[in-house]
């Protein structure tokens, strides 16, 4: 049967035997507070200068937009236009790239006529973590600028 009384006993009981070795206060409490700062600052979550190529079958100055929001953002590092998805491909797999982005034919089209349109973001999968958050800002980015677009298009029709 569980006693408060008698929990509270034993750990002031356990309190006393930790303070009276020194070792122990600096083994139970002081190193794990110390490496608590050491790890905390040491550790950054945050993913910047992702490589990561473009491969536009669209070629407008709309698609170029999209791709720019990419190339222009801290957190990705553009490494240059695949000419073919092989290409595209082959840098992913030699790891050259961590993610590329397929704009189809039709990209400007469709977006402007309220069609919407899809673009691929083949990512490399090999970190799951990482791919994660690639995918994580690859949609931030997205949003980001469909907003923008949208915005655009909002002043274009007043």
């Amino acid at each position: 049967m569980f006693s408060f009384k008698r929990m509270m006993t034993i750990a002031k009981k356990e309190t006393i035997e930790l303070f009276r070795d020194p070792a122990r206060v600096i083994g139970n409490i002081v190193v794990p507070i110390v490496l608590m700062f050491l790890f905390s600052s040491g550790i950054n979550m945050d993913v910047k200068n992702i490589p990561f190529m473009v491969l536009d079958f669209d070629n407008t100055p709309l698609s170029r937009s999209y791709a720019d929001a990419y190339i222009n953002s801290e957190y990705y590092l553009y490494k240059g236009n695949a000419i073919s998805e092989r290409q595209a491909e082959l840098a992913l797999k030699q790891s050259d790239i961590k993610f590329y982005l397929d704009i189809p034919a039709g990209f400007a089209r469709n977006l402007m006529s309220g069609k919407g349109t899809k673009v691929g973001t083949f990512i490399d999968g090999t970190l799951p973590f990482r791919s994660e958050t690639i995918k994580g800002y690859t949609s931030g980015t997205n949003m980001t600028y469909l907003s923008i677009l949208s915005c655009s298009c909002d002043k274009m029709s007043d």
